[in-house]
């Protein structure tokens, strides 16, 4: 590489850093399509940001020429969105948008990075990642809320059922959890935004079922079902969250046991891959250069 190539290199790489930067440093509230949405993520702020000019043309060329299986796509989007607690601060449309401005990015960087090592499958390789990142990401989004919430469903169940049984108002048990778990928690969202559904005056089993679909979760889903039951047979809800509860500690204890016995399976690939070649070489690397010499 000669030093006029390594220059264009240094300033494309400085001034790509400088956008990113810049963008980066904005506030965590921006407004997009005339609204102010507080973004919990900065990553999904700047890319927003780059894709907000062309998320109005998307809605009105969806207007015009909608289809149904664009509108079957968008359903599957919102809906993975609202899983992974994202309803309020991504559309559909915008995450679809996404995907093509993280492809041209990695794009730009295939090119970076073909400059200094001139192979093309570099740019296709990069091209391939930066289009599956948004996938890759809200997958990981989805999994990472369910298991949170997961992991405090148990806990938020002991309670719900002691207030219940004491004769506490469920809609009022379940905000005093909401506020107990605090607005960072997964499950503390869910069951403000519940308690707040209840409050505006929809019915307690709609709720119950909007909170199954938010989650998308067997153990919760279950539980929003003998609640509905509960409700309309006019059964008391505390033995009905007991027997819920002590469900839900069982299916939590057999999947704890489920990861521990996959655990070695899971390490069996490392350990032969890195550790047993290491420990080749340094058992057997003495022995073979004392044959060699």
């Amino acid at each position: 590489m000669g030093l006029a190539e390594m220059f264009i290199v240094i300033a494309f790489g400085v001034s790509v850093g400088l956008v990113v930067w810049i963008l980066y440093s904005i506030g965590t509230e921006i407004s997009i399509g005339g609204n102010e949405r507080e973004l919990s993520e900065k990553w999904i702020q700047v890319m927003l940001l780059l894709t907000e000019p062309f998320s109005e043309v998307f809605e009105r060329m969806r207007g015009k020429y909608s289809s149904e299986w664009i509108e079957s796509l968008l359903l599957y989007f919102e809906k993975k969105l609202r899983i992974g607690g994202l309803g309020d601060e991504m559309r559909a449309s915008e995450f679809i948008l996404l995907v093509p401005a993280a492809g041209v990015i990695g794009f730009g960087m295939g090119l970076f990075a073909f400059v200094m090592a001139p192979y093309a499958v570099i740019v296709v390789l990069f091209t391939i990642a930066g289009i599956s990142l948004p996938f890759l990401w809200l997958r990981d989004r989805v999994i990472r809320r369910q298991n949170e919430i997961g992991e405090t469903l148990p806990f938020a169940m002991d309670l719900l059922t002691l207030m219940t049984e004491a004769g506490l108002d469920f809609t009022l048990a379940m905000e005093r959890i909401s506020r107990q778990l605090t607005r960072n928690n997964a499950l503390g969202d869910e069951f403000y935004l519940t308690q707040r559904e209840i409050g505006m005056g929809r019915n307690r089993s709609e709720a119950m079922r909007n909170l199954a679909l938010r989650t998308d979760m067997f153990e919760v889903s279950a539980i929003c079902a003998a609640i509905i039951q509960a409700d309309e047979l006019g059964a008391s809800f505390g033995p009905t969250l007991r027997v819920q509860a002590d469900q839900i500690r069982t299916i939590r204890a057999q999947q704890i046991e489920k990861k521990a016995m996959e655990a070695p399976v899971k390490i069996l690939f490392p350990l032969i891959v890195f550790i047993f070649p290491t420990t080749f070489v340094v058992i057997f690397g003495p022995v073979f250069l004392s044959y060699m010499l």
